[in-house]
């Protein structure tokens, strides 16, 4: 094997690793491993350039296919995630409208209870006055 197709197998397992660092000589015997794995008992001197290279081909296939497996499932992770969060703020923002809803519908009850409460003051004659006012003030010492 040329020292040049060598190289580019070195340069492709590193891009493998890239997220970690790996030294020269694991790399070396990942290499090696993969290539006896690939060839079984048939990696000796009489294996061709191009069977090796076939074999780097089907590795940088293999690399490829793996990768994209990896940044697929991490995609997938991202948007699962942010589907959970996007579901959490929906529910709190549902949830906030409902009470905001609640807390009007119960300011407009009252203002109707109050105005049909003026209504048959008016119509009994205005008997009683439209305002109460309470006087919370300390009441005064008589002598």
């Amino acid at each position: 094997m040329e020292r040049k197709e060598f190289n580019s197998l070195n340069e492709a397992a590193l891009q493998v690793q890239r997220q970690t660092h790996v030294e020269y000589d694991e790399v070396d015997s990942m290499v090696l491993e993969y290539f006896e794995n690939y060839f079984g008992d048939n990696l000796n001197e009489d294996t061709s350039d191009e069977d090796i290279m076939n074999a780097v081909y089907d590795l940088i296939d293999l690399t490829e296919a793996v990768l994209k497996f990896v940044e697929e499932e991490s995609e997938a992770e991202t948007d699962a995630r942010t589907q959970e969060v996007l579901q959490i703020y929906n529910d709190n923002q549902n949830q906030q409208q409902a009470e905001t809803d609640a807390k009007k519908k119960e300011q407009q009850d009252l203002a109707q209870k109050y105005d049909r409460d003026q209504q048959l003051r008016r119509e009994r004659g205005g008997g009683a006055p439209s305002r109460i006012v309470f006087d919370l003030r300390k009441p005064k010492k008589t002598k």
